[in-house]
């Protein structure tokens, strides 16, 4: 049985079924009711595109009512662009890129269909917010530094937003906690997934003040095609990214190219000359 009583559900049921981000869902979505789309995505019809490929393997894959159990179970909710909690990610997408755009800008530079959060609501605690992004080896000099650049934008009420790795993440998600001031940790997994498990608790302190954010369905593994795709949101979301340290080739520099490629302020914390 195809259980499509509510557009929540069918929310639900899409992004389960199709690997976000997804440009066509995005059309589909722009033209039709959501119920519409789950439902040809469900019996596969013609008109749906090239979803029939993106959905195939997935289609019957009807677990809305765990998914819903196990988001309620987690204190977490889904939303949507009809939230008033959603962010203006339209604004953010507006640009189109430059020579430094990520290698999948022109497949992957488009809104989520859908939010898992954690927290407080999301559009007010990422309305005046900055990145904060680095290498997971993080040196005592960029502990230093990104406490010091964090204190000092809580002083200003600048919400920090970060991925919750280990290594200038987590300096970041915990100077923002110490000095009182919201953190929103966005997740390449699953909302009810604690990745890595060492920072656990720090996600439990960030969702009583912050957030934790995901585009993925609930039990979504970490993979790397979804850092990259989490790094797009962590970029859309905030008014500029600051980069402490990070390797030549890393998610915090692929990152960084996002929010250049989307028109938002760049930044990096120059190294100690010994570097």
């Amino acid at each position: 049985m195809f259980y499509n009583d509510t557009p929540e559900q069918a929310w639900v049921y899409i992004n389960r079924v199709v690997e976000p981000p997804s440009r066509t869902l995005g059309k589909l979505l722009a033209e039709h009711p959501v119920e519409k789309v789950a439902h040809g995505i469900y019996h596969q019809e013609s008109w749906i595109g090239n979803l029939l490929s993106e959905s195939a393997a997935r289609r019957d894959w009807l677990r809305q009512k765990e998914d819903l159990e196990t988001i309620e179970r987690v204190g977490a909710r889904l939303i949507t662009p009809d939230n008033a909690e959603w962010p203006d990610f339209n604004s953010a997408f507006r640009f189109y890129g430059n020579l430094e755009a990520p290698t999948n800008f022109d497949r992957e530079a488009i809104p989520p269909s859908c939010l898992w959060v954690r927290g407080r609501p999301l559009k007010e605690t990422v309305a005046q917010s900055v990145a904060v992004v680095g290498t997971r080896a993080i040196t005592p000099y960029g502990t230093q530094a990104t406490r010091k650049v964090v204190a000092d934008l809580a002083k200003h009420q600048w919400t920090i937003v970060s991925g919750g790795a280990l290594g200038v993440d987590t300096v970041a998600h915990s100077a923002a906690l110490e000095m009182q001031t919201p953190t929103v940790a966005v997740a390449a997994c699953g909302i009810d997934y604690d990745y890595p498990a060492r920072n656990a608790p720090l996600f439990h302190r960030i969702a009583q003040t912050g957030s934790i954010v995901s585009e993925f369905a609930p039990g979504t593994t970490p993979q790397r095609h979804r850092f990259l795709s989490r790094n797009r949101l962590v970029a859309a979301m905030t008014a500029g990214t600051v980069v402490v340290e990070a390797a030549y080739r890393s998610g915090a520099l692929n990152t960084l190219n996002w929010a250049e490629a989307l028109g938002q302020v760049t930044m990096a914390v120059p190294g100690p000359i010994t570097t």
